[in-house]
């Protein structure tokens, strides 16, 4: 690989009844499960959204009763809960630069659609 050709990358890996997330290692061709999760209904914020800057990748997570957002260091694959939310509400796909984090967040209940 030539300097500045990323060897790290991510990719999302989904079937009818689940998503998972890999690092991929491009200098030797490996793949690492970083995460897994249930889909739940069809919409787009039942599949993760990631975003990579560097060795760090950032995805959110809307489970059943808990959205979060997760940082990953791929280097180590060690993860942090960087933010989360309980009762409904909704994460979207999260983005890095650096060291900032972005993400949006919606009520899912009946009687809203407001974003935050």
């Amino acid at each position: 690989f030539s300097q500045g050709t990323p060897i790290l990358s991510a990719y999302i890996e989904t079937n009818k009844t689940s998503w998972k997330i890999y690092s991929l290692n491009r200098r030797n061709n490996t793949s690492t499960l970083l995460a897994k999760g249930i889909i739940q209904n069809v919409t787009e914020y039942d599949l993760p959204g990631i975003s990579l800057n560097e060795n760090n990748l950032v995805y959110n997570d809307n489970a059943q009763d808990v959205s979060k957002i997760v940082l990953v260091n791929l280097t180590d694959s060690q993860q942090k809960e960087i933010f989360g939310l309980t009762n409904g509400a909704i994460i979207g796909k999260p983005v890095i630069d650096n060291d900032i984090i972005v993400w949006s967040k919606a009520d899912s209940s009946k009687n809203s659609n407001q974003m935050a």
